[in-house]
């Protein structure tokens, strides 16, 4: 993909010269309730930063004129069998299973790589990290986003399958 893009709740200031982030942050749902940089973070708090997430890659989709993304390498560890057969037996993502999946990813449920071949990928890392991928330009949803409160970062998924 010509534009790729780390989406984060991280400030860029603060990671090392390996990449790495440095600060005090909270990484998954399961951190509600625990303190970080001297607050605690509550669910409304967690939900906030969640559908910024989840608007943030509705927008890439919007910008990008993709309406469906394909599951691959789909992992399910941290759901009930009855609900990984649901999202088993599914194999493209529509708008409203989109944001299921998402949310189900970004709270370490499920994994896989969303793709629509050779128009745009979707990956998520450790540490509520977002790859967007699109073969179109994207700088206006990069910018929309960032103005929302995420980070966009010109940075290749690692999560990507040498093709």
């Amino acid at each position: 993909m010509r534009h790729e893009y780390r989406i984060t709740k991280y400030n860029p200031r603060f990671r090392g010269v390996d990449g790495s982030f440095r600060g005090d942050e909270w990484t998954a749902f399961s951190d509600i309730g625990r303190k970080f940089a001297g607050r605690t973070l509550t669910k409304a708090e967690y939900a906030r930063v969640e559908r910024l997430y989840l608007d943030a890659l509705e927008t890439f989709m919007k910008e990008a004129a993709v309406a469906t993304l394909s599951i691959r390498d789909l992992e399910t560890r941290g759901l009930t069998s009855a609900a990984a057969k649901i999202w088993k037996a599914k194999r493209i993502l529509r708008a409203q299973d989109l944001r299921r999946f998402v949310t189900m990813a970004l709270r370490k449920l499920v994994w896989a790589r969303l793709e629509a071949p050779r128009r745009a990928f979707v990956h998520f890392g450790y540490d509520y990290y977002m790859y967007i991928g699109t073969s179109r330009d994207t700088s206006k949803a990069a910018e929309t986003v960032e103005a929302a409160g995420l980070y966009v970062e010109r940075v290749r998924s690692p999560y990507k399958r040498a093709d």
